[in-house]
């Protein structure tokens, strides 16, 4: 019950205590106690303001609000009848005299006196006051951030609403976050239109089963004019340098041209090797996070190279890197 008022101000002694005094609320916490004092309360009976001394009052800094206990107001001798007439009244009793008067205030009890102590009360307990609609971003949370539509709806196929729930035109970012799809670019980028433009470049692995020679990666680049793709199984990551020279070497002298950009991942390791090409004026391409269709040539090679070690697979029962050793060649050539 709220006795409308701060009580700090109407204490006639007050002390502290030695020890504070551990209460624990509804929601589990424990919040402490740190004076006692007496105070004296105006209590309205009757268009009549009297005076009403209590004793033993707790005073908690965490309050919003001034509760007094109806179990400590039974254990001095005071009776506590409600009523059911429209007015909803807590009536306070000694002895068969009335000596207080509580007025329902949403879900709590709010004992009257002058009206400025009504006044603090209504704004100390507004949130315990409000009904449903008021708590309709609440419902939204809990029940999964239905629609607006649903939240309406749903008072017909449930228990406990006797009303829709209606209002709700506040937009969350959790809400819009985790309904959002991301759109894949299906447009394919302008192709490169002379020899080693542009290379495409992936890691694939590592694999459970080695190769031949411990392998459990396999490094592929593809050109983006002629499509053509050279493949290379590796230990390890660390040896993209390695291969790469190796690769970069052969094409050039091949073609008589010069290798201008390497797209990739944001693998550690295709920085490392940009900082180690820096003199070559080989620019490195990167890709979005999360965004390997950026990549999509390198990505379509491992899936064709993937779907067709696993054929091979099925028929002759080995294992992956032993059967894909043999289309190294002819990716390469």
């Amino acid at each position: 019950m709220d006795s409308g008022f701060r009580m700090l101000k109407e204490f006639s002694d007050y002390k502290l205590l030695n020890e504070p005094i551990d209460i624990t609320i509804a929601s589990g916490a424990v919040i402490k106690a740190i004076d006692k004092g007496t105070i004296v309360l105006k209590v309205k009976i009757e268009e009549e303001i009297r005076l009403t001394l209590l004793t033993r009052v707790l005073y908690i800094l965490e309050l919003i609000g001034s509760l007094i206990s109806v179990l400590q107001l039974q254990d001095k001798g005071l009776t506590i009848t409600t009523t059911i007439n429209p007015e909803k009244k807590l009536l306070i009793q000694y002895q068969g005299v009335t000596i207080g008067t509580a007025y329902r205030i949403g879900y709590v009890y709010t004992l009257e006196g002058p009206d400025q102590y009504k006044v603090n009360s209504l704004k100390a307990f507004k949130s315990i006051e409000a009904p449903k609609q008021k708590n309709r971003e609440l419902w939204h949370r809990r029940l999964g951030h239905l629609s607006p539509g649903s939240l309406s709806t749903l008072y017909k196929v449930t228990t406990g609403l006797k009303e829709p729930i209606k209002g709700l035109i506040k937009s969350y970012e959790a809400c819009i976050t985790s309904k959002s799809i991301k759109i894949i670019n299906r447009k394919a980028s302008e192709r490169c239109k002379s020899l080693l433009e542009r290379v495409y470049s992936d890691f694939l692995g590592p694999y459970k089963i080695s190769g031949l020679f411990g392998e459990l990666y396999m490094l592929t680049f593809t050109d983006d004019y002629t499509r053509k793709s050279c493949v290379y199984f590796t230990k390890d990551r660390k040896s993209l340098r390695s291969r790469f020279q190796v690769f970069k070497t052969r094409v050039e002298n091949e073609t008589g041209l010069k290798l201008k950009i390497l797209r990739a991942d944001n693998a550690p390791e295709y920085k490392a090797l940009e900082s180690q090409m820096a003199t070559t004026g080989i620019v490195f391409e990167y890709t979005t996070s999360y965004t390997p269709e950026q990549n999509g040539v390198a990505e379509r090679l491992n899936r064709s190279l993937i779907s067709l070690a696993r054929h091979i697979q099925q028929i002759s029962k080995e294992n992956f890197f032993f059967e894909i050793r043999p289309f190294r060649d002819r990716y390469r050539s």
